[in-house]
């Protein structure tokens, strides 16, 4: 009971508490008043015989002893005194006692006081009386202070019951009924009545409530988001026992398969399966349950209610939430049909040509891992063709990306033509297509049917801008041995199809291991190439141009060289080739033009006042769209160039694309570029021709030059050396109504530089005046020209000494 009320044992501690202090100090209270009360008794008993003792006389107690005793009767005049005597030299006087003939010896009093008499010496008075006045007192005092203690307990208790409850309890109560309304989830407050301590309870359990109510309006969004996200998520979630049967479903589930929930709710997954998937369930999903408590990503197939089949991935992990035994499981289907059915396509897409719609490596590669494995079965005689379209590059560059598109679609459906039953077509590369041949009777069949194919490639294609016409390389490799995989034919065909290349192009060529050398050569070139490309083995010369008739330099023509390579015997112009046949060109000329105007800027940045040019050789295969992009890019990075720069290409880059490379170079003309034409005379050329040509400058073939040396002006008749002259004058006079500069190259003789001055040749280049120069030495011989010049020194003369 007392456990059960707060004021119960408030009151057992405090009751005993207050009556032990009040008692004490009752008690000690009363013990002083009775105290105070036996002082005064004997204060009046003395002081009244203080008074008598004064009046007494020795006539008195000798002669008028009536006199005596009436005044010693006044004594007993007190309620407490009981008896007086009249003692001398410590003898009774008899007659003076009172009462009479009793005294005090013979009534022996509680208590006895004597004092003496001042007039008889040697005498005193013995007064006796009774403490029964302050017995009296003290037991009223205890009677009072037992009173009052219990009257003060009733009232204190009274008091403290009440005051304990207005001030405790009550606030207490409605504390805990505040308690136990958010027992039940309703956060009310507590009513706060003081400041004290209860009262900052209160505040503080108030405080606590709207944190809960917040936290509890929190929790009760989050789970209503957990809830909403459970029943939305484009997922199959549900629960699930060890056992494999269904125990909840979200929306979306439901939604998704068709079922009503009661079909689902309590019904074993495993019924909803197809057939071929429920033993894969049992043991990769319910017995890894119970073995490891999850799975993960395990395939399924899964039927929903309209029999509809789909791929399910199926993953559970326990509901430690509300299960911890482990035997309850949360689960995620995915759906991945559609994920399959991408991946599928993704598979046919990365096997596919997306340009031809033909296979492409990668198809081409999984056809010969299938046919390895067919010809292990069922040997064969088989062929593979590798297939290299010739030209393809120029008409791209020439007519553009379109136009090269419609070629390889016109190419790979003529391609296509000669698969017949069992054979395979792919694209394997920008230009290139692979032809699988399977069942042949001899090697023969397979030639024939790549001459076919070269025939009707070879065939025009009609463009936008004109007509097409290009040419395949094929290369051959025949296997009828077993001894050569798919793959090694493969690549033998390859090297077969370079032979054919080497050979003149536009033809059929089989692999045979005695001519394989010459492609292996050729790949070890290439190699080489990309070494020298990679690790900056290649450098830039310079060769002066003079004008012949002051002597002054004119401009300096960039010239590739290799510094040394270990394995490199080659000549350079052997390693230009291998660029241009490998497709390395455009890569290789765009850095010569950015390494020879660096070069060429440190070489004049001495000479401020010079006005020499740079000139640079163009590959046809760098005359593409974006080439005057990358010429705008050069002369931004080196500001001194402009309007020293030069390009050169070869007259017969010209005339082969004539259309779109005069377009590129009116436009690198525009741009201030100057355009020289490369060894003039041995192609197309005619006088009437240079008036087409997109040029600035003419540089004359060195065939023209050796012509007029001494040994062979020896061996010549006078009249072709006449009709030469009057040629050379033509064009020297043609290109000078045109403003056309002419440079003749190769000279080495001083005979042929004043002949060629007669014919009214301005510029000339070649080893009378210097040789090719690395950066260095060409700074070197630029200086000393710049001095030759300012001294006024004979200038052909210190030229023709140089080199």
């Amino acid at each position: 009971m007392f456990r059960r009320h707060v004021v119960l044992r408030f009151l057992a501690l405090f009751v005993p508490v207050f009556a032990a202090f009040s008692g004490v100090l009752l008690f000690t209270l009363s013990k002083h008043y009775v105290e105070l009360r036996s002082d005064q008794l004997g204060a009046r008993i003395g002081s009244h015989m203080g008074r008598v003792s004064t009046l007494l006389t020795a006539e008195m107690l000798e002669n008028h002893v009536d006199a005596g005793r009436r005044l010693l009767s006044t004594l007993l005049a007190d309620p407490a005194v009981t008896c007086v005597g009249v003692y001398s030299d410590g003898h009774e006087i008899v007659e003076l006692q009172q009462p009479r003939r009793l005294g005090c010896d013979i009534m022996r009093p509680e208590e006895v006081v004597s004092t003496g008499i001042p007039a008889v010496g040697g005498s005193q008075i013995r007064v006796g009386f009774t403490t029964a006045e302050i017995v009296a007192l003290n037991d009223d005092a205890w009677r009072f202070t037992l009173l009052t203690t219990m009257i003060g307990l009733l009232g204190a208790s009274g008091f403290g019951w009440y005051a304990f409850r207005s001030s405790v309890g009550r606030p207490v109560r409605d504390l805990l009924a505040a308690v136990k309304d958010t027992e039940h989830g309703k956060f009310v407050h507590a009513p706060v009545r003081s400041s004290d301590e209860i009262g900052t309870l209160c505040s503080a359990f108030n405080m606590m409530q709207d944190r809960l109510q917040e936290e509890r309006n929190r929790t009760l969004h989050a789970l209503e988001d957990l809830r909403s996200a459970y029943d939305t998520t484009p997922a199959l979630l549900f629960t699930m026992s060890v056992e494999g049967v269904v125990m909840t479903a979200s929306e979306y589930w439901i939604a998704q398969t068709g079922y009503d929930r009661g079909d689902v709710l309590g019904a074993r997954l495993e019924t909803l399966l197809c057939p071929e998937s429920r033993s894969p369930f049992s043991k990769m999903v319910l017995d890894e349950l119970r073995r490891k408590s999850c799975a993960r990503d395990v395939p399924l197939r899964f039927w929903y209610k309209d029999g509809t089949e789909v791929e399910v991935l199926l993953s559970a992990v326990p509901d430690r939430r509300t299960d911890a035994t482990g035997s309850h499981f949360v689960c995620i289907m995915n759906d991945v049909s559609q994920l399959r059915r991408t991946e599928e396509s993704l598979r046919r897409l990365a096997a596919t040509d997306p340009l031809t719609k033909m296979p492409n490596r990668n198809g081409l590669t999984l056809h010969l891992e299938e046919m390895e494995k067919s010809l292990a079965k069922k040997p064969s005689n088989w062929a593979v063709l590798f297939i290299d379209l010739d030209n393809f590059k120029t008409i791209n560059d020439t007519f553009g990306h379109a136009a090269g598109d419609t070629i390889l679609l016109e190419s790979a459906c003529r391609i296509v033509g000669f698969e017949g039953d069992t054979g395979f077509a792919a694209r394997i590369g920008g230009d290139e297509f692979a032809l699988i041949l399977r069942d042949l009777q001899s090697p023969l069949e397979a030639e024939n049917i790549a001459r076919g194919i070269v025939h009707a490639v070879s065939q025009p294609v009609e463009l936008n801008a004109g007509t097409g016409k290009i040419g395949a390389s094929i290369g051959i490799a025949y296997c009828d041995d077993g001894l050569v995989n798919p793959s090694e034919a493969l690549s033998l065909s390859d090297q077969a199809m370079y032979l054919a290349k080497s050979e003149g192009k536009n033809r059929v060529c089989f692999y045979e291991e005695r001519r394989a050398a010459v492609v292996r050569s050729r790949s070890e070139q290439v190699q080489m190439l990309h070494h020298a490309m990679a690790n900056n083995c290649f450098e830039v010369y310079l060769q002066p141009v003079i004008n012949m008739i002051t002597g002054e330099p004119y401009a300096f023509e960039a010239l590739l060289r290799t510094a040394p390579m270990e394995g490199f015997s080659g000549s350079i112009e052997n390693m230009i080739r291998t660029a241009e046949e490998s497709g390395n060109m455009e890569m290789l000329g765009d850095w010569i033009i950015d390494a020879a105007a660096k070069v060429f800027c440190e070489v004049v940045e001495d000479c401020p006042d010079h006005d020499m040019l740079l000139s640079v050789n163009l590959s046809p295969r760098q005359l593409v769209g974006g080439f005057t992009g990358k010429a705008a890019g050069l002369l931004y990075r080196y500001p001194a160039l402009e309007g020293r720069l030069v390009f050169e290409i070869t007259e017969t880059a010209v005339m082969e694309n004539f259309e779109p490379a005069s377009l590129i170079l009116s436009q690198l003309r525009q741009m201030g570029i100057l355009i020289a034409i490369d060894d003039f005379g041995t192609g197309h050329s005619s006088l009437s021709y240079i008036t087409h040509l997109p040029a600035d400058i003419i540089k004359l073939d060195r065939s023209f030059v050796i012509s007029h040396e001494r040994d062979a002006i020896a061996d010549v008749p006078e009249i072709a050396l006449r009709r030469q002259s009057y040629l050379m004058k033509a064009v020297a006079g043609l290109a000078d109504q045109l403003d056309l500069r002419l440079v003749a190259e190769g000279i080495e003789q001083k005979s042929v530089r004043d002949r060629l001055c007669e014919y009214g040749i301005t510029y000339g280049q070649g080893y009378l005046f210097s040789r090719p120069l690395p950066a260095h030495r060409a700074k070197d011989w630029l200086q000393e020209m710049m001095q030759v010049r300012m001294h006024g020194s004979e200038p052909v003369k210190r030229l023709g000494a140089v080199g």
